[in-house]
């Protein structure tokens, strides 16, 4: 009778453990699992687009055999600048560079679908680069780039958005931050595989997943990997490249950038030219640079641009006096997923023993809910889109011929469906409502961000992964990820830090010496 009544008393609290666990678990928690099924669901679906390797393969065959040292020379250079004292030695070559990633490529992208297209010229590339290294050159010189498969490159690959409607999709040019990588040196590696649409197919979207490139997965195990950056950043997680390029409109640099523990940087609305992206709406899209460190993150944001802001001088003491506002608020932790306060105290107390003052700031703005960000990007997409394609002159030109493509043939052109297109098309918004509304979301927006910094007399805002994302995103502000641990799982997770208009540079320092301090980031 004892035993059955002991037994009796362990069943009860196993059933009360299992209750407080399910309580515990957030409505995000349950969003994140969904995610992860629909990202399973998502590999039930071959990748249309086929990574070719026929132009190295000779290459490599050489590479493999003469050059496997190569392999610990590169992965012991912690940062672009030790790859160009490995250049200047002539201990490693462009050319090397670029065969080790494509070998990397060739082995890890089986199981990971990061990159949706490699540059044919690469190696062309790689050798004029190495021809051309005696002359002065910038820090991105000789370095390979993968750019999200939504940046257009002129001459043989595609800029497709992940979409079978633009497989065969050309650009007549360059973008503009094409343009200025390539005046820079940098070499055009591949494209990254995106969710499509750059995620503004369908609210039922897999996160990573494109009709083209497939299902991208996250290289620290099978957690979500974000979106919609997805194949930049698990690319530049698990060194496929030095760095890559991603967008983003609403999270889509930050998220996955969180997800996949890499440093990223979504800029000031602006910096960085729209030109040649395929857009969703030019009132909040931006690219942004990612890569595996801070450093490497600050220099290809400086070759992005037309005009490179002053050297950032990246300081291991810049944290030392900065005022850090940590977000609080009953409604904002709402969106927290179990673990997260634990994170949200490890970041304040990682940033405060590295110098910083930090303050407790509460977010309370019942005026965000007035904030619509939605039915703008609904209004400007079709739009923006059917420009863009008459501009570069291919044979669909509206996102109603893209729908019915896509109705040919939907379980394999649109397997998630296609709701946010077909929205689009339909939206009875004028040019005035919508001016009058982009105009709201930016005063309501920026004057929350602004009253949070001046009124608690602090220099950023600090949060954990896009859970402030529906705040910066609208009014333009710069934002930053940076590792910061990681879940019981495995799983990663990245503080944001959130600044005035501009402030790009103070983000980028923070995060060199937040890592100089703590080296946070661990390899998947």
């Amino acid at each position: 009778m004892k035993i059955v009544y002991i037994l009796v008393v362990i069943l009860c609290m196993v059933l009360v453990f299992l209750s407080i666990q399910a309580f515990a678990d957030t409505s995000v928690d349950r969003y994140i699992n969904k995610q992860i099924k629909r990202q399973t669901y998502g590999t039930s679906y071959p990748r249309i687009r086929v990574l070719d390797f026929s132009p190295f393969v000779e290459a490599l065959k050489k590479f493999s055999k003469d050059d496997s040292h190569i392999e610990k020379v590169v992965v012991a250079a912690e940062n672009i600048y030790e790859i160009q004292k490995l250049f200047d030695e002539k201990k490693l070559s462009s050319q090397q560079l670029v065969l080790f990633y494509l070998k990397q490529i060739q082995t890890h992208d089986p199981q990971l679908n990061a990159v949706l297209e490699l540059n044919p010229e690469v190696l062309e590339e790689a050798i004029l680069c190495d021809k051309e290294r005696s002359t002065d050159r910038s820090p991105i010189h000789g370095i390979p780039v993968l750019l999200k498969d939504n940046i257009a490159v002129a001459g043989k690959m595609y800029n497709t958005a992940g979409a079978a409607a633009l497989k065969d999709a050309h650009s007549d040019r360059d973008a503009e931050l094409v343009k200025h990588l390539r005046e820079n040196g940098a070499i055009i590696l591949g494209k990254t595989n995106l969710s499509e649409w750059a995620n503004f197919m369908t609210f039922s979207s897999a996160n990573g997943f494109s009709t083209l490139g497939g299902q991208t997965q996250n290289p620290y195990g099978r957690f979500d990997v974000g979106g919609s950056s997805s194949g930049s950043a698990s690319a530049v997680a698990k060194n496929l490249c030095c760095v890559a390029v991603g967008t983003e409109t609403s999270g889509s640099i930050i998220y996955p950038a969180s997800q996949n523990s890499v440093f990223a940087l979504k800029p000031t609305l602006g910096v960085v030219s729209q030109d040649r992206i395929i857009p969703i709406t030019s009132k909040q899209d931006t690219a942004g640079p990612m890569a595996q460190n801070a450093t490497d993150l600050s220099v290809l944001f400086q070759a992005m641009q037309k005009k490179a802001m002053d050297k950032i001088g990246l300081d291991k003491d810049a944290l030392a006096g900065k005022k850090i506002g940590v977000l609080y608020g009953k409604q904002y932790e709402k969106s927290f997923r179990s673990g997260d306060m634990a994170f949200r105290e490890k970041m304040q107390k990682t940033l405060g023993e590295a110098g910083a003052k930090i303050v407790e700031v509460e977010l309370k703005a019942p005026q965000l809910s007035a904030v619509d960000a939605y039915s703008v990007m609904v209004y400007d997409f079709p739009k923006e889109l059917g420009h863009y394609l008459q501009q570069t002159k291919y044979k669909i030109t509206t996102l109603e011929e893209i729908i019915r493509f896509n109705y040919q043939q939907p379980r394999k052109y649109a397997p998630f469906g296609q709701g946010i297109l077909r929205t689009s098309v339909k939206s009875k918004m004028t040019k005035e409502q919508q001016d009058v509304l982009v105009e709201e979301n930016r005063k309501i927006t920026r004057q929350v961000i602004d009253d949070l910094l001046e009124k608690n007399d602090v220099d950023v805002l600090a949060t954990l992964s896009n859970y402030f994302t529906l705040v910066y995103a609208p009014c333009g502000y710069p934002a930053i990820s940076i590792p910061l641990g990681y879940r019981d799982s495995g799983e990663p997770i990245g503080m944001t830090l959130v600044a005035r208009k501009n402030q790009d540079a103070m983000l980028l320092q923070i995060a060199y010496a937040y890592e100089q301090k703590y080296k946070p980031r661990k390899k998947p």
